[in-house]
């Protein structure tokens, strides 16, 4: 029963080979993922040094949004997207 299974994917990994198309498109989705990988990590490095930063200016006027840093990461990533702006 597994091996009827797996001759199935083999199948769909066929398909691939034979649509050149598909295959540019997965080839650049798979090269993208480093860069995107890299900016991520670059962005959060930057948001936890600005939390290390709110967590020593901010924590005693706003424990409840900066009290330990991954309050106040959360918080950071909060205001970086927008997300519940108007209650912080």
């Amino acid at each position: 029963f597994g091996f009827a299974r797996m001759i199935r994917v083999f199948r769909v990994l066929r398909l691939f080979r034979r649509m050149r198309l598909l295959r540019t498109i997965i080839n650049a989705i798979l090269n993208a993922i480093l860069p995107v990988f890299n900016a991520f990590l670059i962005l959060l490095v930057i948001t936890s040094i600005y939390a290390v930063l709110a967590v020593s200016l901010f924590r005693e006027k706003s424990p409840i949004r900066f009290g330990s840093f991954s309050k106040a990461l959360f918080t950071m990533l909060q205001i970086g997207t927008g997300d519940n702006w108007g209650n912080i």
